[in-house]
């Protein structure tokens, strides 16, 4: 028996994640990520911290509204907090302590709050073609391998 085309392209899918982790170090992954680049150390420090102020954000939307469990005011402070840190990274010297230790900070919350499921379909992250809402066509529902609505 030959198996129906949606489940081919399912397994397709989750091997996007496979790929993209095997032609890149976590560290890599990490910097693509947060600075869009898997070299960070070619940004100037108002790109870092912008790009890195940009990837918070959105992991902020990604992680507190979207999916299941809305928490507004969790997102509400969590985005008060990051505007209020990058304001004053933005205000701190290139050799500054602090500047590196907020950056530590951000890069280490990103690098918790890594999700793997988000690289293959970052822009609908619930849509079909992410495997999270797997919607099977009517050759995938009539597959019965065991005979048992025979």
């Amino acid at each position: 028996e030959t198996r129906p085309k949606k489940y081919i392209s399912f397994s397709f899918q989750m091997s996007k994640f496979h790929m993209f982790h095997k032609n890149f170090t976590f560290k890599e992954m990490l910097n693509l990520m947060c600075y869009s680049t898997k070299n960070p150390d070619t940004l100037s420090l108002n790109q870092k911290i912008t790009r890195l102020y940009r990837a918070t954000l959105r992991k902020l939307h990604a992680t507190r509204v979207e999916g299941y469990r809305t928490e507004f005011d969790d997102f509400n402070s969590g985005m008060s907090q990051a505007s209020k840190d990058f304001s004053r990274m933005m205000d701190l010297p290139a050799d500054s302590i602090e500047l590196q230790d907020l950056f530590i900070k951000y890069e280490n919350w990103h690098e918790e709050s890594y999700d793997p499921n988000m690289v293959i379909d970052e822009c609908r992250p619930y849509a079909s073609t992410s495997g999270r809402y797997p919607i099977w066509d009517d050759d995938f529902l009539a597959f019965d391998p065991f005979g048992y609505y025979a």
